[in-house]
């Protein structure tokens, strides 16, 4: 199993590491680099090929207006964090995703989330890339968080196909007993002590629960 990102915040165990570090967690591999350069994933991959892409890529939203709460505040992200255009952040995210691509078997399928205000981008970039969009799932808080006229209480997660070959499907409609819809309800980073916890990693945390049951349905 191997983690893309497209970016982190540091914390005290980062400082540890240097680019094109490849950290063994257990059976995983996490690398430490730039996920627009292909020798990141060439580092981390070798010859292998990844089944499932899910990822977490940095929004293009301003920090402090989507992961600050009270006390917990987080620095900006290098890149992606509120500078750039339309035409810049889906750039951004077409480089990411054709490593992603290239790095991936033939009907793999790529889990990417993605806040509401950039839905033109990541679709933009994805048409170019992927070869189908096999649905749009909305993650739904417990909780509204920051917000411009209405506070936001969901994330979207984009599901994109990658090539031509049968794509792997644990839910089939329910037919083996595991029922999923696109409407995903788990308690976001601001409805538990945990979440409250966890939030302190990073601006835009996800429950483990609901990155299990995703892989799960793809695995």
């Amino acid at each position: 199993t191997t983690l893309f990102r497209s970016s982190y915040v540091m914390t005290e165990t980062d400082k540890k590491c240097k680019n094109g570090d490849i950290w063994q967690l257990g059976r995983h591999f996490l690398a430490c680099g730039d996920s627009l350069k292909a020798e990141t994933y060439a580092n981390l991959m070798g010859d292998k090929r990844a089944n499932m892409v899910l990822t977490d890529p940095p929004f293009n939203d301003v920090v402090a207006d989507i992961g600050s709460m009270g006390k917990i505040k987080h620095d900006e992200f290098v890149m992606a964090s509120g500078e750039m255009s339309v035409t810049e952040f889906t750039g951004f995210l077409k480089t990411f995703m054709q490593h992603a691509k290239n790095y991936s078997v033939d009907g793999s399928l790529h889990y990417l989330f993605m806040d509401w205000r950039h839905i033109l981008e990541i679709s933009t970039a994805a048409s170019s890339v992927y070869d189908e969009i096999k649905n749009i799932c909305v993650w739904v808080k417990n909780n509204g968080g920051m917000g411009s006229l209405y506070r936001s209480q969901h994330e979207l997660c984009f599901i994109y196909k990658d090539g031509k070959s049968p794509h792997t499907n644990n839910i089939n409609l329910g037919a083996h007993g595991n029922y999923r819809t696109n409407v995903w309800q788990y308690a976001g980073a601001n409805g538990s002590a945990e979440g409250r916890e966890n939030l302190k990693l990073h601006p835009t945390v996800k429950p483990v629960i609901m990155l299990k049951d995703a892989i799960l349905d793809d695995s």
